[in-house]
């Protein structure tokens, strides 16, 4: 079918194909990202498929997104990601070349984004490709060679150069990837949310109360997301040290998992924290997550890792702020003590600021509206400019 306008080809059921390594069950952000697109866009332009590794536990549920998985396996001291097999699962083959897909979307430059890539070359149809992550800091953790992470870096550069457009969640990490050596043109598409305020949050609080172990009075912190030494947690442990130490009164939430859990919690336990601090691990109803969101007073993200995370919009949906470290990137657009907070990457400066936003609770409350009106984006919004996007790129990609 030849299509020639907007109009002929909003005519059309796009298939659409989203590529990612990781994918929930895993709570990884960029897992999120996918299956957000996926759901949303496909449901605006027709009908999207997920690609992505097999994993133990994966439910499939009827009406969601399809999911396409492929033969995985652990990868070793990187819990919970897999690495992929495609290539010798052959019924996953059958099933891929089944699909014939209008466009390709894929989320991350390695097993996956490589099959995305040779199915968009097959087809003859458009591949966009996200840069979403800091890769060099996963690197580095597994490997000290200069000569190796250069080898590293080449590579992934090439899967970049192969695209036909290359997407970037905010301004910051345009300046990551050129860094890398990537020399093309770069598209910035933000993230969104999925999560809602409700309108009566006692309840929810309550819940919250319920699983900290928290009255109504106590200061509460939380942080989400991977527990690994990438996401600058040292700093962290040593502020919540600090913030003890002069006899401040509050309670830390983790919520999730990562290969450095255990060397988190024998630090804390060692520094005699454990009184204040709660691990709940993975926390995949996202009832409970909009619970904990709306009894936190304060979020804690030192990363200067991520691009830009999910996480900081899902707090600003319920008002609540987030302390980051200046000039990282996930801060982008943060001004300090207006719709977030900023810190010096040290701990002792980021326990300064804790207590600082601890003893301003009116001051607190007003960035934390700021931080609502200036980050709050529903994935809903984020899709149509996305799914926009993948006509545009289409059409495009039909004219050549």
């Amino acid at each position: 079918m030849s299509i020639n306008s907007s109009k002929e080809l909003k005519k059309k059921k796009l298939i659409i194909g989203e590529f990612n390594d990781a994918y929930p069950p895993i709570m990884d952000g960029v897992g999120q990202v996918t299956k957000n697109y996926a759901y949303w866009v496909g449901k605006k332009l027709g009908k999207s498929y997920v690609i992505t590794p097999s994993i133990p536990g994966r439910k499939f549920v009827k009406g969601e997104v399809p999911i396409i998985e492929y033969a995985s396996l652990p990868i070793p001291g990187r819990k919970p990601y897999r690495y992929g097999f495609p290539w010798i699962d052959f019924k996953f083959q059958k099933e891929l070349k089944k699909i014939k897909f209008d466009i390709i979307h894929t989320h991350c430059p390695f097993v996956s984004g490589s099959l995305g890539l040779k199915v968009a070359k097959k087809l003859k149809i458009p591949l966009i490709t996200t840069f979403h992550t800091k890769y060099l800091e996963d690197f580095k953790s597994i490997t000290s060679s200069k000569f190796i992470l250069k080898i590293l870096l080449k590579k992934m550069v090439k899967f970049y150069d192969s695209a036909d457009f290359v997407w970037v969640p905010n301004k910051s990490t345009i300046q990551t990837l050129r860094d890398y050596g990537y020399k093309g043109k770069i598209e910035v598409i933000q993230n969104g949310t999925d999560l809602k305020t409700p309108k009566n949050l006692k309840p929810l609080r309550k819940k919250a109360n319920n699983d900290f172990g928290t009255s109504d009075e106590e200061f509460v912190l939380m942080f989400i997301g991977q527990l690994k030494w990438e996401k600058n947690l040292g700093v962290l442990i040593k502020a919540l040290e600090e913030i003890a130490k002069q006899k401040k009164e509050f309670k830390m939430i983790f919520i999730g998992e990562g290969h450095a859990e255990e060397e988190i919690k024998k630090m804390l336990e060692k520094k005699n924290l454990g009184k204040y601090v709660k691990f709940l691990g993975i926390v995949r109803d996202r009832e409970l997550i909009k619970s904990y969101f709306s009894r936190a007073n304060l979020f804690l993200f030192p990363s200067l890792y991520d691009t830009s995370p999910l996480t900081i919009r899902e707090a600003a949906a319920f008002n609540l702020p987030t302390l980051f470290i200046k000039n990282s990137t996930g801060s982008e657009g943060i001004v300090d003590w207006e719709n977030g907070f900023l810190s010096k990457n040290n701990h002792k400066d980021y326990a300064k600021k804790i207590i600082e936003i601890m003893e301003n609770q009116k001051r607190l409350n007003y960035v934390g509206k700021g931080a609502h009106r200036d980050l709050y984006k529903t994935w809903e919004e984020v899709s149509k400019e996305v799914a926009k996007r993948y006509e545009e790129v289409i059409r495009a990609h039909k004219k050549k």
